[in-house]
């Protein structure tokens, strides 16, 4: 499925500045780099992010909260809620490995 859902997802050919279809890979990526460097490149130079959104700061009390160590009741529910068909951790195992042996290893 995975080589089925890669060759529809495939980019063969795209239109030019010109008007004309292109299908070769070297100016398809010129292309696509044309477009993506447009939409994400400004012509104004350097602007200040507008900031009036942000509110504030964390107060301590919930810095306190985000930097404490994680307890095991935590752990332990962030593995229990977890779909067990997700992707492989750092340790190349998923979450169904956690959920069939918390038993064994929860403790």
């Amino acid at each position: 499925m995975a080589s089925t859902r890669k060759n529809i997802n495939k980019i063969v050919k795209l239109r030019g500045d010109n008007g004309e279809w292109v299908d070769n890979p070297t100016s398809l990526a010129n292309i696509v780099g044309k477009c993506f460097k447009g939409l994400f490149e400004s012509d104004e130079g350097w602007q200040d992010p507008d900031q009036s959104f942000v509110y504030g700061r964390v107060l301590v009390e919930d810095n306190e909260y985000l930097v404490a160590p994680l307890t095991y009741e935590e752990f332990q529910c962030a593995i229990l809620q977890m779909h067990p068909d997700k992707s492989l951790g750092p340790d190349g195992l998923n979450p169904t490995f956690y959920l069939k042996f918390w038993p064994q290893i929860g403790i």
